[in-house]
């Protein structure tokens, strides 16, 4: 088999899983509200490791705006170590994700809240049959997302995809619910370019450092592009809010660096600035956006216009493939090194 195998097909179904998720809508509907509607949370906590933790990072602001109520990203062993530092609400909906529903860390987090009075775990898993499934007062699958390789890719994009849908449902947003109906394909009409375009930048480009920038929603998606080079390629990356990087980061742009940029519509004038000032500094960048005008073609040395016409709070899962995509080609053309099973890491994660 060739290496990264099971890694690249896993990001090539990423359209099949998508439309999976599409047709549970109803059902993920369903048990979201009936939580929110029995429950009546006044705040959320959505937990994680690693990948999770960041799809974690990238559905808070999406559940904050449309259900208008408190909602924080933290880290598993920070919830069970530290707490009643994050502890605050009445009615807390403590949102567990791990893909294998295995993850020491989250299984404890929910079993160490549920020890309280005031919460109510919801699992979200691509595995029923798990721990955190059997410790969670409910849980939802991304059934279709089950992988064999080491890092994720379709099941985080899947599971953020079922938090959306699940926060537009509650919301009654039925707009962005018809947006959300296209993922699949659109996702499937953008894979081949997204795929050139990654194979582009690995061979034509000396890159030693990665940067991913993002804004609101757009956050959490920076840190897990982050994360995937690291774990995929053993390569030096990071992940900040848009415009921190003018504060001190921006110090060590050179020629070797890619920095690539998640566009939103709301701080799009900024970021295009940002990007902008990068390329004059000598940096390589990439804009990944829909709909590339005037005003952000020439920031960019790249661009992924994926032009499928969707809210920023949508084109989130589609976004990420563009970077897991990166990642694995400079793991595989660049770096030699086989995604399927990085050094030092494993599947499952048990203390």
């Amino acid at each position: 088999m060739q290496k990264g195998q099971k890694t690249l097909d896993e990001i090539s179904r990423q359209p099949f899983i998508f439309d999976a998720v599409w047709n549970d809508r109803d059902d993920i509907a369903s048990v979201f509200s009936g939580i929110l509607k029995e429950y009546a949370p006044d705040e959320i906590i959505i937990t994680g490791c690693g990948t999770s933790y960041y799809l974690s990072q990238a559905a808070t602001p999406v559940l904050a705006h449309f259900l208008r109520m408190p909602v924080k990203a933290v880290p598993s062993s920070e919830l069970f170590l530290f707490t009643n530092t994050y502890l605050h609400g009445q009615r807390v909906l403590l949102i567990a994700v791990s893909r294998s529903g295995q993850t020491t860390e989250t299984v404890k987090a929910v079993r160490v809240l549920k020890e309280q009075p005031n919460v109510f775990a919801l699992a979200i898993s691509c595995c029923a049959d798990s721990d955190l499934c059997y410790v969670a007062d409910r849980y939802i699958i991304s059934r279709e997302a089950k992988e064999q390789s080491v890092v994720m890719t379709g099941s985080f994009s899947s599971m953020l995809y079922i938090l959306m849908l699940a926060a537009f449902s509650a919301a009654k947003e039925n707009d962005l619910l018809k947006e959300a109906s296209r993922l699949a394909s659109e996702a499937e009409r953008l894979l081949p370019d997204m795929n050139d375009l990654a194979q582009t930048i690995m061979s034509s480009r000396s890159l030693s450092h990665f940067v991913y920038l993002g804004s609101g929603p757009n956050y959490g998606l920076s840190q897990e592009a982050m994360l995937k080079v690291k774990e995929m390629a053993i390569v030096t990356s990071e992940g900040y809010h848009a415009m921190e990087f003018r504060h001190g980061p921006k110090s060590i742009v050179n020629p070797n660096m890619l920095i690539s940029m998640f566009m939103s519509d709301d701080a799009i004038e900024y970021e295009a600035n940002l990007l902008e000032e990068i390329k004059g500094l000598g940096g390589v960048t990439l804009a990944i956006c829909d709909g590339a005008g005037e005003r952000v073609r020439p920031a960019a040395d790249y661009v992924m216009d994926i032009a499928c016409g969707m809210s920023q709070w949508v084109r989130l899962p589609i976004y990420i493939i563009q970077a897991q995509l990166l990642a694995f080609y400079l793991a595989t053309s660049v770096k030699g090194i086989d995604p399927d099973s990085p050094p030092n890491l494993s599947q499952v994660v048990r203390l």
